[in-house]
């Protein structure tokens, strides 16, 4: 035992040794017993082979290559949909009315889908599916065809039947590409060989003027202001423009780290000699694991491994080994925001989206750590382009900025866009 022992050690100390004085850092090592033969204490020299995979050489600097960066952004046109949607939804009071005869006006409308057969239907998840509620900005209800399915005035506590075939093939000729939630509630009424269903108006908000209408003490409280700031419509119009100018860059990060990645991917050709994983596997891989761990996801395994190595000596500085805890905090809440901007054009409170964020990963329940690795790519988002352009030559072509149907996230017409 002693014996073994020893030759351990002088093992591990020779093998380090080995290593240590190869130029590059070797990826991966294995010791070829098969060729050594029996080990015994019979004071003679002993020889150990070993084989060892070098980081693959890159012949071409990652600074003379040329790639495209994206950079997204709005039309004023875009910029004034943005803004109203999100002055609509957090910073107008209410103002109701009993009917609406303008298609054309400023309007939130709260209304609920229902087919009465599903309904009566004895199956409860069928039942489930026969009511849909909906509220709809006036940018919406025009690009869902409403105005021309429904009367040319519409009225609170009434209810209007509407063709649901002809609706779908409205709702799919302008969002051929959306997955709605309103066409599957609808495509499910065509498939239990329906036609109709019943639109009925809970409520109206109209505003002729926003200027009349603003909600001072939530904007206050959303943007974090002073109590004696003077707001007007052209203050809160630029303040959102602020929050758009977020969401353009949250489309551009993740461009870049898309590119970025395609990019490196693409300069990178990793071959590993099939007897040397065969050997790696024979000698690393326990054999109670080898039933569902086969030696080509081993492989695959390790040439994933090998990528990311090299990607971290091309681009060392979008790799952190730890986070800066408040401006991730920062970061983090930025996303949610910007999430929430594109899924419901809801804008949230950034500052207690923050105190969220930081009394989660202070919670003695959370692995902090974890917490934090989870969300490090949300951190990148903000920071890759300008990182990735320090080592490549950009060029942004102007054909590329309206690659993302912003549309989509929007609920509106393509023709709405300037």
């Amino acid at each position: 035992v002693a014996f073994y022992d020893g030759f351990e050690s002088i093992l591990k100390d020779k093998s380090n040794e080995v290593l240590n004085n190869q130029a590059n850092k070797p990826l991966y090592y294995v010791y070829n017993f098969e060729n050594t033969g029996v080990i015994q204490d019979d004071g003679t020299d002993k020889k150990i082979e070993i084989e060892f995979m070098l980081e693959p050489p890159i012949n071409t600097s990652i600074k003379d290559k040329e790639t495209e960066l994206i950079k997204f952004d709005f039309t004023e046109n875009q910029k004034k949909i943005f803004s109203d949607i999100i002055i609509l939804f957090n910073f107008v009071s209410d103002h109701p009315i009993d009917k609406l005869d303008n298609f054309n006006a400023t309007f939130i409308l709260s209304c609920e889908l229902e087919n009465k057969k599903l309904t009566a239907s004895d199956d409860e998840t069928q039942k489930k599916k026969a009511k849909l509620p909906l509220v709809l900005h006036n940018y919406q209800f025009l690009s869902y065809g409403l105005n021309e399915l429904l009367p040319s005035s519409v009225e609170v506590n009434q209810s209007y039947l509407i063709d649901v075939k002809k609706w779908v093939n409205t709702l799919e000729a302008n969002f051929p590409d959306k997955n709605l939630s309103i066409l599957n509630y609808l495509k499910n009424i065509i498939e239990n060989n329906l036609d109709d269903v019943l639109l009925t108006v809970k409520d109206i908000q109209i505003y002729p003027s926003f200027e009349d209408y603003l909600n001072k003490d939530r904007i206050k409280q959303v943007f974090n202001l002073d109590e004696n700031t003077d707001i007007n419509i052209d203050f809160v119009t630029n303040k959102i423009s602020e929050v758009i100018q977020i969401v353009a860059d949250y489309f551009s990060g993740n461009e870049q780290i898309k590119t970025g990645n395609h990019f490196i991917k693409n300069m990178i050709e990793i071959e590993i000699p099939e007897k040397f994983v065969q050997k790696l596997y024979d000698n690393y891989v326990k054999e109670k694991d080898k039933q569902y761990f086969s030696v080509d996801l081993f492989k695959a395994e390790i040439i994933k491994q090998t990528e990311n190595n090299i990607f971290k000596n091309l681009l060392p500085h979008t790799f952190r080994p730890s986070l800066n805890q408040n401006e991730f905090i920062t970061n983090v809440a930025k996303t949610y925001l910007v999430e929430s901007l594109l899924n419901q054009m809801y804008l949230f409170d950034l500052r207690s989206t923050e105190s969220y964020i930081a009394q989660t990963l202070n919670s003695q329940n959370q692995d902090k750590e974890k917490v934090l690795e989870n969300y490090q790519n949300r951190n990148s988002i903000f920071t890759f382009a300008k990182n990735f352009s320090h080592d490549v030559k950009t060029d942004v072509k102007s054909e590329n900025i309206s690659k993302t149907n912003f549309h989509y996230f929007l609920g509106i017409k393509k023709d709405l866009f300037i």
